[in-house]
């Protein structure tokens, strides 16, 4: 579902450069990668169990899953603000805002996936 999401806002993204000018086609560019990233990293996290949630399963420990974490927000990080990479993936830096606006955008694609979770608890403990 979050490839859906994330492919529907490229689509969106995309229309969107048709009618703006280069500059502000930089703008729409990063928030729309930051929530396919983001979306990839929520469904890394929904998929550690079919059982417990998200929260549930952060307490486990698997340092291999932070590194490969932290990895990718340091790559967001630096495709999106430092400037040589910024420039050759075409990102204009993003603001909080648009930050917070992709990081929810990539989240609310597992969040189906977590509401599966808690219906099978809740039957089996029914």
């Amino acid at each position: 579902m979050a490839i859906h999401f994330a492919q529907a806002a490229r689509a969106c993204h995309v229309d969107q450069q048709r009618h703006h000018p280069p500059a502000e086609a930089a703008e729409l560019r990063a928030p729309g990668f930051a929530a396919i990233v983001f979306g990839n990293l929520a469904l890394i996290l929904a998929n550690r169990s079919r059982e417990r949630s998200i929260v549930a399963t952060l307490g486990r420990s698997n340092p291999a899953l932070w590194w490969v974490v932290l990895g990718t927000l340091a790559a967001l990080g630096a495709v999106v603000y430092f400037p040589p990479f910024a420039e050759v993936f075409r990102f204009a830096a993003l603001d909080a805002g648009d930050l917070l606006v992709a990081l929810a955008a990539g989240a609310a694609g597992v969040l189906w996936f977590e509401a599966i979770k808690v219906a099978r608890r809740a039957r089996r403990e029914a």
